[in-house]
């Protein structure tokens, strides 16, 4: 993984190289390996990269990479895991190879088979590739947006790309301002934005989830080339044959993943996804596969521990290492200057996130430093099998439109189990109330398609920007269906993908995602609900496959954390002072954005009678926004 960027000129000026290699250098925490940047179309393109180096090490890897004696120049941020496959395909078809990278297979792969090669490639990427012959830029993005890309587009005078939206800033001839009516939405709900392809800067977009922007002197053309709505197929079976399909395609893409001319890690929570993708791991280790192009190092398994809070997942993390004797390391993100690290990482972050970026990007740092430059991690297995607590609250809500009291009945004691377990009983009896009363709940998903769509309260999106669009395709599908698109392709999943790649880039760790293989996602999105929600349990079809694989006491956990800070537990102990200091400042209280006297009242009352966690989070949103700012 990398960092890009690039500028189109569509006038007759030329690229300055001294600002093309600002605008670059501005991703260095992205790529420390090296930094390249090419001039094309007589000046008037420039790329650059920042590499962190993964396949083929050697110089050969550099990039910006030119093919076909330099008709094609790309610039990439990512992996294509299957580049040894394609490589093959690609031999067997005359072409050949000066390197070990997928990038070069890449190149050779669009030439052979030009945008629909796309359909070929099994990963994550961010891309751009010059055609000299046809005079086209191309953009593309992987199916679901797992690596970033943004853009400005100034119709008339040029075009601009980037890995993250905080090069814009080191880019000459470009000013940065806020753009206000969405930084009310991300104030309102962090995850508004992202699904949208949109920032809190005015002009500054996202490239979405598997889109292709073709530019051929400021002709600009944007389309999907994927749709996972089309690709995704019912599918029927037994409850054992479905699990053994997962439990395949699980597997190969764990294979996959471990691909690596580097030693590869585990973030481990102790949770059944991250814990599912360890086990994975480790027993294809045990079992002595042949793995080809793997690392001997790629066993280990690193941590975050939060002593003392409600959040902390320590015990079950050690069941799952203990159970395979694996080495691992504890990284206590609260050791150190916990003010500091916050601080530092909000600005970087340059967005405006449900939780500080140091909780996740202090597990990553503890991965660098201990010398790994890959994580494999569990994004996406909530969104596809039905894990959040509010998928279900919906799914709850459904039955009760339909009047389907026995469905009602099943989610209520799922719903129960996935709080804490002192809280289990008084919300299982609640919610019983609730089928008998056949109480209307305001759902996250009725909530989330008003905000986006546009309601009776005017709250669409306004501006030159494509608004999330649920057209007739997503209307086609059942409630369950609809659900696990929303959060998977619109919602939930777009943000944490964004912060996570933050996170980690930070400290130059690439992470991979075996639940986001392609294969996995449209199989999963295919399966009937109860494969997803049945007897009592979330992620049913997951559990069933991981049986062999993983402690019990893990695979039948209920209560559901999730990484993320605890807010209310460091605002009442290391961060009192902190948040106090910036809240009681004159430029946070006459801030523009938000209604600062009344959130320096509430944190001088939360500071005395105790912090909620509904305080600390509606503090600290406004809060992140305005370190964003100083």
């Amino acid at each position: 993984m990398c960092g890009i960027t690039g500028i189109y000129n569509f006038n007759e000026s030329k690229v300055d190289e001294s600002h093309l290699r600002k605008f670059n250098d501005s991703l260095a925490h992205r790529g420390p390996n090296g930094s390249g940047i090419a001039i094309l179309n007589d000046g008037k393109i420039g790329f650059g990269h920042r590499r962190l180096s993964i396949l083929d090490l050697s110089e050969d890897g550099k990039q910006p990479m030119s093919y076909l004696n330099s008709r094609y120049t790309i610039t990439y941020n990512g992996e294509v895991f299957n580049f040894l496959e394609l490589r093959k395909e690609l031999e067997a078809s005359g072409y050949s190879f000066k390197t070990e990278t997928d990038t070069e297979v890449i190149l050779a792969a669009y030439d052979c088979w030009g945008l629909s090669g796309l359909n070929k490639f099994n990963g994550m990427w961010a891309l751009a590739i010059w055609d000299s012959a046809k005079r086209e830029l191309i953009i593309s993005r992987d199916r679901y947006g797992i690596k970033p890309l943004y853009y400005v587009h100034e119709k008339g005078k040029a075009f601009y790309f980037a890995s993250e939206t905080l090069a814009f800033k080191n880019l000459e001839g470009y000013t940065r301002a806020f753009d206000n009516t969405y930084v009310q939405y991300a104030l309102g709900d962090p995850y508004l934005l992202q699904g949208a392809n949109c920032t809190i800067y005015k002009g500054i977009y996202s490239v979405g989830a598997g889109e292709v922007i073709v530019i051929n002197q400021d002709n600009f053309k944007k389309k999907k080339w994927y749709s996972l709505i089309e690709r995704a197929t019912p599918k029927t079976g037994s409850l054992s044959d479905l699990t053994e399909e997962y439990l395949d395609l699980f597997q190969s893409s764990v294979s996959l993943r471990l691909r690596s001319d580097v030693s590869i890690a585990t973030a481990l929570s102790g949770g059944l996804d991250s814990s599912s993708v360890f086990a994975m791991v480790n027993s294809m280790n045990a079992e002595g596969n042949k793995l080809e192009r793997s690392p001997k190092d790629f066993q280990r398994a690193f941590i975050g521990v939060f002593p003392g809070s409600e959040l902390d997942e320590t015990e079950y993390a050690k069941r799952v290492v203990e159970h395979f004797n694996a080495p691992h390391d504890f990284i206590d993100v609260t050791k150190g200057d916990l003010s500091s690290d916050i601080e530092s990482s909000t600005v970087y972050s340059d967005s405006i996130s449900s939780t500080p970026l140091i909780s996740l990007a202090g597990i990553y740092r503890g991965m660098g430093r201990a010398g790994y430059s890959i994580s494999l991690d569990g994004h996406g297995a909530d969104e596809l099998l039905c894990g959040y607590r509010g998928m279900i609250f919906d799914l709850f809500d459904r039955a009760r439109i339909d009047s389907d009291t026995e469905k009602m009945t099943m989610l209520a004691h799922v719903l129960s189990r996935l709080s804490a377990p002192d809280q289990t009983e008084s919300l299982l009896k609640r919610l019983m109330e609730d089928v008998a009363t056949q109480k209307n709940w305001k759902t996250k998903l009725k909530r989330g398609v008003k905000s986006v769509i546009g309601s009776d309260e005017n709250l669409g999106f306004k501006g030159n920007v494509d608004p999330i669009v649920l057209d007739d395709a997503f209307n086609s599908l059942n409630y369950p269906e609809q659900l696990s698109h929303w959060h998977f392709s619109h919602y939930t999943l777009p943000s944490l993908l964004r912060d996570f790649d933050k996170a980690s880039m930070m400290s130059s760790i690439e992470i991979r995602m075996p639940f986001m293989d392609y294969r996995l996602v449209e199989f999963c999105m295919g399966l009937p609900l109860e494969m997803k929600v049945n007897h009592g349990f979330t992620k049913y079809i997951l559990r069933q496959s991981m049986k062999n694989f993983i402690p019990d006491t893990v695979v039948s956990r209920t209560h559901k954390i999730g990484l993320q800070s605890p807010l209310a537990n460091w605002f009442e102990n290391d961060l009192s002072e902190f948040i106090g200091d910036h809240t009681g400042s004159k430029s946070f209280v006459e801030n523009s954005h938000f209604d600062g006297t009344a959130l320096k009242n509430l944190s001088e009352k939360a500071s005395k009678d105790g912090w909620s966690n509904a305080e600390a989070a509606k503090v600290w949103k406004s809060l992140n926004l305005y370190m964003i700012q100083l």
